[in-house]
């Protein structure tokens, strides 16, 4: 990795890190306080992973989506793409889904610590278009199980248990919501995951001439 690449890796992980134990800190002392901070320090994590992807891409010229490792960062950067725009669309930061997602975050951050982590050269069978949509529909319908992963959390915990957690109830999902939600981004997840198989097949027509290579 260059060194803006590395700087905003590690900036993400720590982000992550913060995130993920100053919502700790709320549920723990039933503060709202501390989830506004690790919502902002999620938008901030959102910022800087963007900034290594478009670094990357223009390094290596091509969508960070080819390597276990690009696959793993992206699909960590659709998770908070998501939940930004959960957090627009719906009134409140959704606390009770903060501590969730931060912790999926931060150490799905951890494990792509561990892969490698350089970019290789596209082999002729990966430089076609269909991989980069094959792979897009893949990161992005692991975040979405990623998230009703969080929302399911939420769900187990119940009413009492996320109420408790923030000291605000009127900014925290009732149970029967995060079941639609759970719901919603299961279905949601699915059709993204058959997009990616048919277009995967495709793909592999297209490179080795047979739909399931």
């Amino acid at each position: 990795m260059t060194i803006l690449e590395n700087l905003c890796y590690w900036l993400t992980l720590l982000a992550s890190a913060s995130a993920f134990f100053a919502s700790l800190l709320g549920k723990v002392f039933n503060r709202a306080k501390p989830f506004a901070v690790a919502e902002a320090l999620l938008t901030a994590a959102l910022i800087v992973l963007t900034t290594f992807g478009i670094s990357r891409w223009v390094r290596s010229g091509h969508p960070p989506f080819v390597t276990l490792f690009e696959s793993m960062i992206t699909s960590i950067w659709f998770v908070l793409v998501i939940h930004q725009i959960i957090v627009r669309l719906r009134r409140g930061p959704g606390v009770a889904l903060l501590l969730p997602l931060s912790a999926a975050v931060f150490l799905m951050m951890g494990w792509s610590s561990s892969l490698p982590t350089e970019a290789g050269p596209l082999s002729s069978a990966l430089s076609n278009v269909w991989l980069f949509i094959h792979a897009s529909f893949a990161t992005s319908s692991a975040a979405s199980f990623l998230i009703a992963a969080s929302y399911a959390v939420v769900f187990l915990l119940g009413d009492k248990r996320t109420a408790n957690s923030a000291g605000r109830e009127a900014l925290l999902p009732q149970r029967d919501s995060s079941l639609k939600s759970i719901q919603h981004f299961l279905i949601f997840g699915l059709i993204l995951w058959g997009v990616m198989i048919a277009s995967g097949s495709i793909w592999a027509h297209v490179a080795w001439g047979r739909y399931w290579a």
